[in-house]
C-alpha cells in the first residue's frame, strides 16, 4: 500500500526536479560587478552598442541594479535616444526615490543637450538626497558657468574641492573660471594639475589647448589638440577647439570640417549660440558671406543679450563695404541694455568706430572710442581705434603709441601693424614701414589684405611697381573684393598699358 503511494509521488518529483533544473539552467553565469566594469570601460573607450548589451544583460538578470540601470541610461544618452534613456533614469527613481545617481545622470545629460533649466533642478535635487555629492557639486558649477555666472561657478567648484581638493572636475572648472575672467597663467597651473594627477586625462589637455588659443599660441595649442583627441576622439567641444585652432593658422576648410565633426557627435550644438557664432566666422573668412550671414541671424535669435552675434554682423557687412547695415548692426548690438559683458559693448564701441573713420566721420567715431576707453580702455580694438583716429588726424607720435601698445596687447593681429606702417610712409620712413611689414605678413590670415596692400604702397613709393602689382594680387587672395587692391591694380595696369 504504501509503495503504491511512492509511485504515484514519484511524478510530482520529478515535476519538482525539472523545474530546479531548468532555473538552474537559467541562472546567469556572470559576475555582474565585473561585467559592469567591462561595460563602463567599454563605455569610455566609446564601445557604445557592447557597453550597451552588457549593461541590458545586467539588468535582465538583476532588474534591482541600480547602478546596471544608471549605466545603460547614460548609454542611450550616448547613442541620442534621450526620451529612452529619461525614462529607464525615471523609472530608477520612482523605485528608489533616494537614488541621487540618476539625478546626477539626468543633470549632466541634460547639461550635454544645453538644457541648462532641467540639469540644475536635476543637480540640486541629488544635493538634496547627498549634499557632498561631487558630480552634482561640479554640475551645477559647470551650468553656472555657462550662463557666465563666475561667481555661483565658483562657488560650488570650491564647495566639491573642499571635499576633494585632487577632484579633477573641480580644479577643471577653477581653470575655466581663470581663462574667462583673463588670468591664463593660473588657469594653466589648475590644468597642468589635473594632467599630473591623471597624465591621460584628455581634459586637462582641453583646458591647455583653451589656454594656448587665449594666448593665440596656435602650434602649441595643435600639439595639445592632437593630444586631446588621441584620448577621446568623438569629444565634439575637443573639435570645435581644434576648429578655431585651424581658423587662427588660416586653415579655413579644415575649420569647417572640425565643425561639422563636432555637430556630428552633439547635434544639439545648431542651437548653441557660440557653435554658431563660430561657424559664421568660418564662413565668413571663406567668402561664404551667405552662409555666414545666416548662422549668425539664427545666433541673434537664440540669445536675448547677443551682442557678440550683432558685433559679428557688422564686421561682416563692413567688410563687404555696406556701411549702412553694418552700421544698422552695431546700433543693434548697442541697444541691447544692461546685463551685456561690458568689456563686449567696449569692443562693439571700437568697430563702430573704425567703420565711421573708414567714411571719415571722425567727430562720430571720437565719442564711440571715448565710450569704448570708458569701458575697457585695454582693450585690442580699442586701442587700435584711438591710433587710427590719430593717425587720421595727423598726430602721428600719439597714434604710434596706441598703435604700439595694441600691437603689445595682442601681437598676432596684424591691423595695428598695418596701420603702424602707415605712420611711417607719412614720414617718408618707407623703408622702416616695409620691415614692420614684413613682420606681420605672418601673422594670422585675418586683415592680411591690408598688409598685402600697404606693402604695395610701399613698393610703389620705391619705384618697384611689379612687385607693388604683386603685392596688389596677393591682397585679393585674403579677400577678392578688397576695393582699394582692385582699384591699384587697375591704376597699375593702365600704367603698364602706357
Amino acid at each position: 500500500m504504501m509503495n503504491n503511494h511512492i509511485y504515484k509521488l514519484i511524478p510530482c518529483i520529478l515535476a519538482v526536479l525539472i523545474i530546479i533544473f531548468a532555473a538552474a539552467s537559467c541562472s546567469p553565469k556572470f559576475n555582474p560587478a565585473e561585467e559592469y566594469a567591462r561595460g563602463i570601460k567599454l563605455l569610455n573607450e566609446g564601445k557604445i552598442a557592447e557597453a550597451e548589451a552588457i549593461f541590458k544583460k545586467i539588468v535582465r538578470y538583476y532588474p534591482d541594479n541600480m547602478d546596471a540601470r544608471i549605466a545603460l541610461g547614460e548609454t542611450y544618452f550616448k547613442e541620442r535616444l534621450n526620451e529612452k534613456a529619461e525614462k529607464i533614469l525615471r523609472d530608477a527613481i520612482n523605485e528608489k526615490p533616494d537614488l541621487y545617481q540618476a539625478y546626477i545622470a539626468l543633470g549632466k545629460d541634460y547639461f550635454k543637450q544645453l538644457r541648462l533649466d532641467e540639469a540644475e533642478k536635476a543637480y540640486f535635487k541629488a544635493l538634496e538626497i547627498n549634499p557632498n555629492a561631487l558630480e552634482a557639486l561640479a554640475g551645477l558649477g559647470h551650468v553656472y558657468l555657462e550662463r557666465l555666472d563666475y561667481k555661483n561657478s565658483l562657488k560650488y567648484f570650491t564647495k566639491a574641492l573642499k571635499i576633494n581638493p585632487e577632484y579633477e572636475k573641480g580644479l577643471l572648472g577653477l581653470g575655466h573660471i581663470s581663462l574667462d575672467t583673463g588670468d591664463p597663467g593660473k588657469a594653466e597651473k589648475y590644468f597642468k594639475k589635473v594632467i599630473e594627477l591623471n597624465p591621460e586625462s584628455g581634459n586637462g589637455y582641453k583646458g591647455l589647448v583653451a589656454v594656448n588659443l587665449y594666448r593665440r599660441f596656435y602650434d602649441d595649442a595643435l600639439r595639445y589638440s592632437d593630444k586631446e583627441l588621441t584620448l577621446d576622439p568623438e569629444c565634439e567641444f575637443a573639435h570645435l577647439e581644434r576648429a578655431r585652432i585651424m581658423m587662427g593658422l588660416g586653415r579655413y576648410d579644415e575649420a569647417e570640417k572640425e565643425m561639422i565633426a563636432a555637430l556630428k557627435y552633439n547635434t544639439s550644438l545648431e542651437n548653441a549660440y557660440d557653435y554658431n557664432v563660430t561657424m559664421a566666422e568660418v564662413y565668413a573668412m571663406q567668402g561664404k558671406d551667405a552662409s555666414a550671414e545666416q548662422y549668425l541671424k539664427h545666433a541673434i535669435d537664440l540669445r536675448k543679450d547677443p551682442i557678440t552675434a550683432w558685433t559679428a554682423l557688422g564686421n561682416l557687412y563692413a567688410y563687404r563695404e555696406n556701411s549702412q547695415e553694418a552700421e544698422a548692426a552695431y546700433s543693434k548690438a548697442l541697444s541691447l541694455g544692461p546685463g551685456v559683458p561690458q568689456d563686449e559693448v567696449g569692443e562693439t564701441h571700437a568697430a563702430y568706430a573704425l567703420l565711421l573713420l573708414s567714411e571719415d566721420r571722425k567727430k562720430e567715431s571720437l565719442e564711440h572710442i571715448r565710450q569704448g576707453e570708458k569701458l575697457n580702455p585695454n582693450n585690442y580694438w580699442v586701442l587700435a581705434a584711438r591710433g587710427r583716429y590719430l593717425l587720421k588726424s595727423g598726430d602721428l607720435v600719439n597714434a604710434r603709441k596706441y598703435l604700439e601698445k595694441a600691437r603689445e596687447t595682442i601681437p598676432e593681429i596684424p591691423q595695428a601693424w598695418a596701420d603702424l606702417a602707415r605712420s611711417y610712409f607719412a614720414e617718408g620712413k618707407n623703408l622702416r614701414a616695409l620691415r614692420v611689414l614684413t613682420v606681420a605678413k605672418n601673422l594670422e590670415p585675418l586683415g592680411r589684405e591690408e598688409v598685402e596692400y600697404q606693402i604695395g604702397i610701399g613698393y610703389e613709393k620705391l619705384g618697384r611697381i611689379v612687385e607693388a602689382e604683386e603685392s596688389y594680387r596677393n591682397a585679393l587672395k585674403y579677400n577678392p573684393n578688397y576695393k582699394p587692391a582692385l582699384k591699384k591694380l587697375n591704376i597699375q595696369g593702365s600704367i603698364q598699358g602706357k
